[in-house]
Order: C-alpha cells, then sequence, then structure tokens
C-alpha cells in the first residue's frame, strides 16, 4: 500500500519526466516559428546581388552587400538598395541638363550603371537646392 507522502513524490517524478521531455518540443518549436521574412529577405539579397553580377552593373552595391551580408540589412537599408524607377531616372536626366552640379551628381550615380533609391535621394536634395538658383529659375520665366 502506498502512502499518500509516496504518491506525490511518485506524481513530481512524473512531471518532470513530463517537462523534460517537453522542454526540447518546446525549444524546436520556437525554431522552427523564427521570422520566415529573414530568411526571405536573405534570398532575395541573393538574387539581387546575382542579378547585378550578370548584368555586370551596380559593383558599389555588390561591395556593400558582400561586406554587411544578407541577414545584417535592415528594411531601410534594403529599401535604399533599390533601383530607382523610369520616372525618377527621367527626372535625374531632366534636371541634370540645367546645373553643372547635378551634371556631376548624376555621372557619379551612373559611374556603375545602377541608381540606388539612396542616390537618388541625394540627388533629389541636390537638385532641390540647385534647380531653386536665380539662374536655373530664369530659363524658365520665373
Amino acid at each position: 500500500m502506498t502512502t499518500r507522502s509516496d504518491q506525490r513524490e511518485q506524481r513530481l517524478t512524473m512531471y518532470w519526466y513530463i517537462a523534460l521531455i517537453a522542454m526540447p518540443l518546446l525549444v524546436v518549436l520556437l525554431l522552427l516559428n523564427a521570422d520566415p521574412y529573414e530568411r526571405v529577405q536573405l534570398a532575395q539579397v541573393v538574387e539581387l546581388r546575382s542579378q547585378l553580377a550578370a548584368k555586370g552593373a551596380g559593383s558599389d552595391v555588390i561591395a556593400m552587400l558582400d561586406s554587411k551580408g544578407g541577414h545584417n540589412l535592415t528594411e531601410v537599408e534594403w529599401a535604399a538598395l533599390q533601383q530607382v524607377g523610369a520616372e525618377q531616372f527621367y527626372f535625374m536626366l531632366t534636371s541634370s541638363t540645367h546645373s553643372s552640379v547635378l551634371k556631376e551628381s548624376l555621372a557619379a550615380a551612373l559611374a556603375d550603371k545602377y541608381v540606388t533609391q539612396a542616390e537618388y535621394e541625394t540627388y533629389q536634395a541636390a537638385a532641390s537646392a540647385e534647380l531653386m538658383q536665380a539662374a536655373v529659375l530664369s530659363q524658365f520665366g520665373y
């Protein structure tokens, strides 16, 4: 006949065994629920790098990706590495005809044959200052 203290001891032992079995399962569950976006982002980084290498363009971007690695990129950095759209690129081309500073900035952006969003934002900041000068505004009749 078992006493109450023996029953409590058996119950406590059973709880320990259940906890020991459940702990690795919990760890596996947590690992499987890791953020899948990181893997997608890494795949996107690898894809972007291979596309640029195949085109022979974007040497600055490739060097940055190689030094930083796909897992260390933030969303802001990833967005800054994306290629500019046609409308943005057209703005860069047309506005560069009005200022030598903008021409130099466009030439620097086109040096590696790949214009990133970060280069476009830098160009846009320079363009807003350059295009507001009196000499440029007088070309448009203002």
